[in-house]
């Protein structure tokens, strides 16, 4: 508790506004869920009815019911003519301000004074909630309050969440906030439900307790969630935690109980691809692309790791990082029959580079040895090199060699105009050749066609094809 002064003007807009309250304090008790014998609130509005009126409260001034002692406190405050002294207790959801002439519980008051507040009126209460178990339910539209544990109707929940401003529909009875397919709940008492989804970026467990006054938040509102709960339906305390403090949203809260919930899972050997399951290495293998490597290879792998296996997103790079420690030789293996220790031995990166880089190099070598002495002129040899770039390197690099080396024969643009137009490349630079370019152009696509393309088992054939053309 805080105290400090304030101005005359102050004070006269907060004593006119506690006049208001005296005039039927009864207005600060809400209605209680169950009502009849022995409930404190029924009690509390009969005696401010009875006594409020004329300064009858003043005979409360000894009581030891902080209600009534506050609100004794408060007839002594607005019978001075003066509040120069207000006091300031903290709260999870803000700091409230009350007036002080006295000793009643500085909680109790500062309810009493925020009587208007349609979250701070039930600090009023707070002693009854700590002593008797009393609940209250408050928000703009809404105030009620329960002796023996009867929750709210959902009147109160739309209220509430409409004070917070989180949107939210209605589905099949239930309250939802968020629209993402994975959900979790926050449960009333067993009651009513409140279906969080994760893609929502509000604490709605925290901003819906600021409504409520109890003695037992977690006997209020309990948060299950069913995401992956074949595998396990624990939620991790540290996440709980952070999630009743207000320290994660409804999304980091989800995301970190499915997080725990796949990696309890990866525990027992289920394969997961982001939040996806599967019961075999087959089915998993399936959705990734394997970057020309036989999935069959993959698949035998995954299942001799014998583990589960947890990729954010199918990536083929990542699940070589994985299993590579245990079995990248035998992968290699696998993937290049007659591979050798020395070509083992020279490789570099991670996994998916080395089968790349060897894969290229498998390539050079077969190119090397399928154009080996059988250019017959410097525009055959300008074609082979070409090509070698092309299926090595890629298009960009052979569109670099090309732009240097055409020149203007003919026969060389024709060359290019081919391989641009069986990769779809043309586009619009079919001004940068001449008739009889693109007349030659045309005649060696079929010769072309399948080297192009990567089949390199057609390499005689082409030679024999394109000789005609190219001299």
């Amino acid at each position: 508790m805080k105290l400090k002064s304030r101005s005359r003007d102050t004070q006269e807009k907060f004593l006119k506004k506690l006049q208001e309250l005296l005039k039927a304090p009864e207005i600060l008790v809400p209605e209680c869920l169950e009502k009849g014998f022995m409930c404190h609130f029924e009690a509390y509005s009969y005696k401010l009815a009875k006594y409020g009126p004329g300064g009858g409260l003043a005979r409360f001034s000894r009581s030891g019911d902080q209600l009534l002692r506050g609100l004794a406190e408060t007839q002594r405050i607005v019978d001075s003519g003066s509040a120069p002294l207000l006091g300031v207790i903290s709260t999870p959801f803000g700091n409230v301000d009350y007036g002080k002439k006295g000793d009643a519980d500085p909680v109790v008051l500062a309810g009493i004074h925020n009587y208007d507040h349609p979250i701070y009126r039930a600090l009023a209460f707070s002693s009854l909630v700590k002593t008797k178990g009393a609940t209250v339910y408050t928000s703009s539209n809404y105030y009620r309050a329960s002796c023996r544990g009867t929750p709210p109707d959902q009147e109160f929940l739309k209220d509430a969440l409409s004070d917070e401003r989180i949107a939210f529909t209605e589905i099949d009875g239930n309250i939802n906030v968020g629209n993402s397919p994975e959900t979790f709940q926050i449960v009333f008492r067993n009651v009513l439900k409140i279906v969080v989804h994760g893609d929502s970026d509000q604490n709605t467990y925290f901003r819906i307790m600021k409504h409520i006054l109890s003695r037992d938040h977690e006997k209020e509102l309990a948060v299950r969630c069913s995401e992956f709960s074949e595998y396990s339906s624990d939620i991790p305390k540290d996440a709980l935690a952070k999630y009743y403090s207000n320290k994660s949203t409804d999304k980091a809260f989800l995301s970190e109980v499915i997080s725990w919930r796949i990696g309890q899972a990866s525990g027992k050997g289920v394969c997961f691809i982001g939040n996806k399951p599967y019961n075999s290495p087959a089915e998993f293998v399936k959705d990734i692309q394997t970057e020309g490597v036989d999935p069959a290879i993959m698949e035998k792998y995954v299942e001799l790791y014998g583990k589960g296996i947890r990729l954010e997103s199918a990536s083929f790079r990542k699940l070589l990082e994985i299993i590579w420690p245990e079995y990248g030789n035998d992968i290699l293996r696998d993937v290049f029959p007659g591979i050798t220790d020395s070509d083992v031995d020279r490789m570099k990166g991670n996994p998916l580079e080395m089968i790349t880089n060897h894969r290229r190099e498998l390539r050079r070598r077969q190119l090397s040895e399928s154009f080996a002495g059988k250019d017959w002129s410097p525009d055959s040899r300008f074609l082979f090199d070409l090509l070698t770039t092309l299926i090595n390197d890629g298009y960009d690099a052979f569109a670099r060699q090309a732009e240097k080396n055409t020149g203007t024969s003919r026969i060389r643009k024709a060359i290019v105009y081919a391989v641009d137009s069986i990769l779809g490349k043309m586009g619009d630079k079919t001004w940068k050749y001449g008739q009889a370019e693109i007349d030659i152009g045309e005649n060696v696509i079929p010769c072309m066609r399948d080297v192009v393309q990567g089949n390199l088992s057609n390499v005689d054939r082409m030679i024999e094809c394109i000789r005609v053309y190219v001299t």
